[in-house]
């Protein structure tokens, strides 16, 4: 039960602020009908239809007890103090025999079935504004017409649209107040998700209620927080660049300068892989490039990216569709999918590039025939400096860096990247961006 409703339930926080004012107030209106139509209103329907019925009735037996020729005096009576229309027709007789039951007017027929004993019918007209009685005396045909308003009260209805429109009118006045009340949370989230991907957000500002500036307010702190660290870290390794790389290159010229023999070649070829991982750790790090972020087509920047293989890319293969965009920073794009294709290229023989798109993302899947990753590795694969040497070969180069830039560039623009088992038999990448 407590999943049905959950899974029912609106997931949207307006969704679920118009539930909460709506079944309040359906509720109450119920209970109000309820309590008007089978207490109130019944008992006062209940004493119109008797008292009108016991008119009839007294003005009934009181002709049929009287003399013949005083018969039209208890008339006169009725006319004049009942509102009751009365004309006595001498030798009439009923065209209908059987009354047929009034919907709504069963208290009066049945209080009449109790007290008359001269044949009778009821009906009604057309319009419905008025019921005549129709009574058969053993001399003659007595028609009563009673206003229909006298048995039933209108005004009932009248109540009912007041309580619907009033409510529907109160409600439309909360929606109004409640959207404007969670337009600022919209903003908030919006702009949460545009600084996860890296996007602008300079224009945003707190505001709305006291409780949603104050997220807004912590949310730019800690904005101006995480900005500050990565400008800390980009300048901090800026200049650990330039003090590892001096004493680097006069390692390298020291070396260049020494007579040729295994060890030199040994100690040259650890330089140079040292060099290699400070670049490499250094654009790990390194963050935002600077450039602003725009639309680019994934078709074109990939088309880019392999010609830029020259001799290589006849072993890379590109299956697309057209016209899919996302919003990113070229140059963060094609660090993602170079990282990506210089791992296949280093240990398969093809690489496959997919690309499609659904209605929020666009997919870019990467199959290579090489060795794969075992299952149980391939979140391993992710992390800094991380070779798996039983899966791919520590002689092919690298240091382990790859997979793990391409993770913090898909994530920081708030998409997705995971590794799966590639039809060819080798590794899979699959990459989610937002549109």
């Amino acid at each position: 039960m407590k999943y049905w409703i959950k899974k029912h339930l609106p997931r949207s926080l307006f969704g679920r602020f118009l539930l909460i004012i709506i079944v309040p107030t359906v509720l109450a209106q119920a209970i109000a009908v309820y309590m008007f139509y089978e207490r109130h209103w019944r008992s006062v329907k209940w004493h119109l239809q008797t008292s009108v019925a016991s008119e009839i009735v007294l003005v009934v037996n009181s002709s049929l007890s009287s003399p013949p020729e005083d018969v039209l005096a208890p008339i006169e009576l009725a006319q004049q103090f009942l509102y009751l229309g009365i004309d006595f027709i001498d030798q009439g007789r009923m065209q209908q025999q059987v009354s047929k039951t009034l919907d709504g007017y069963e208290t009066f027929q049945s209080h009449l079935d109790k007290h008359i004993s001269l044949p009778y019918y009821v009906y009604q007209d057309r319009d419905g504004r008025d019921i005549f009685v129709e009574v058969e005396f053993p001399n003659g045909l007595m028609n009563i017409t009673v206003a229909r308003k006298r048995l039933s009260n209108p005004t009932s209805y009248i109540f009912i649209l007041w309580m619907t429109g009033t409510a529907l009118m109160l409600l439309i006045i909360s929606v109004i107040f409640m959207r404007n009340q969670l337009r600022p949370i919209v903003r908030l989230a919006k702009a949460a998700q545009q600084f996860g991907r890296g996007q602008d957000i300079d224009n945003f500002k707190p505001e709305g209620a006291s409780e949603v500036r104050k997220a807004a307010e912590a949310f730019l702190d800690m904005k101006e927080r995480i900005d500050r660290q990565v400008s800390q870290r980009t300048e901090m390794l800026a200049g650990v660049s330039h003090d590892l790389k001096t004493p680097i290159t006069r390692m390298k010229l020291q070396l260049a300068m020494m007579r040729p023999s295994k060890s030199i070649d040994e100690l040259k070829y650890d330089v140079g892989e040292m060099e290699d991982m400070i670049q490499a750790y250094l654009d790990f790090a390194k963050g935002h490039e600077g450039a602003v972020n725009e639309p680019i087509n994934v078709s074109d920047q990939l088309r880019s990216i392999i010609a830029g293989y020259r001799d290589e890319h006849n072993r890379i293969e590109l299956e697309m569709k057209a016209g899919v965009v996302v919003i990113m920073n070229p140059n963060c794009f094609r660090r993602v999918i170079g990282n990506i294709i210089d791992n296949g290229l280093r240990y398969a023989k093809k690489i496959v590039i997919n690309v499609s798109q659904t209605e929020k993302y666009a997919i870019i899947m990467i199959d290579d025939d090489g060795p794969g990753i075992p299952e149980k590795k391939r979140e391993q694969a992710f992390k800094p400096f991380q070779r798996l040497d039983d899966a791919r070969n520590q002689d092919k180069g690298g240091v382990g860096l790859g997979l793990s830039v391409a993770r913090d560039l898909v994530t920081r623009y708030g998409g997705e990247i995971y590794l799966d088992q590639s039809p060819r038999g080798g590794l899979r990448v699959i990459i989610k961006l937002p549109i």
